[in-house]
């Protein structure tokens, strides 16, 4: 029996090291030649399309100010359509020149889209990204995010604290034995 764990646990290493040594390009085939070069250095490792927010993933304002924001994606594949849907959370309020976008990945991997955003109330929103690239028959490629919107000078001060920071909160403890 210890034969057989020991040869299992080797093969397992054997195939988790294979690949690892494979490289960015083994698990995702549709990323070949036509991506662009900054891909290579951050490889596609999440399910879905691989698409990138590469603006800002966190603007603050004030309530009632107006942001413009300037969404820029980048698409980790040349061949294809991207359809592109924004939705904001209730009480943010987004303004864009259409909430559906489509745009052909031959012309370009990297897109631009103007937006305006406002919040009467302190908080935090997100405004969502969903994106589905097709590229033929059989190739939908999914992939969902969001961009966050702080709201007043409260939602800062309350985010979470680094890790570096230690939070002693008080127990009580009781310890019931059966």
């Amino acid at each position: 029996m210890k034969k057989l764990i020991s040869i299992a646990v080797a093969l397992f290493i054997s195939i988790g090291a294979a690949h690892v040594n494979a490289g960015p390009g083994h698990a995702h085939t549709h990323q070949n030649q036509g991506q662009r070069q900054h891909m290579a250095q951050r490889p596609h490792r999440k399910p879905g399309a691989p698409v990138y927010i590469e603006s800002e993933a966190r603007y603050q304002i004030q309530a009632g100010e107006k942001k413009s924001i300037s969404l820029k994606l980048s698409m980790g594949t040349s061949s294809g359509i991207a359809k592109v849907n924004l939705r904001a959370d209730r009480g943010l309020q987004l303004t864009a020149e259409q909430m559906n976008w489509q745009f052909d990945l031959a012309e370009a991997s990297e897109v631009s889209i103007p937006l305006e955003v406002t919040a009467a109330a302190d908080g935090r929103y997100f405004i969502h990204v969903f994106t589905l690239i097709e590229n033929g028959p059989g190739g939908r490629m999914p992939r969902a995010q969001a961009i966050a919107i702080d709201v007043g000078e409260a939602v800062r001060k309350a985010q979470k604290p680094s890790l570096a920071e230690h939070v002693l909160l008080p127990a009580k403890e009781e310890i019931i034995s059966r």
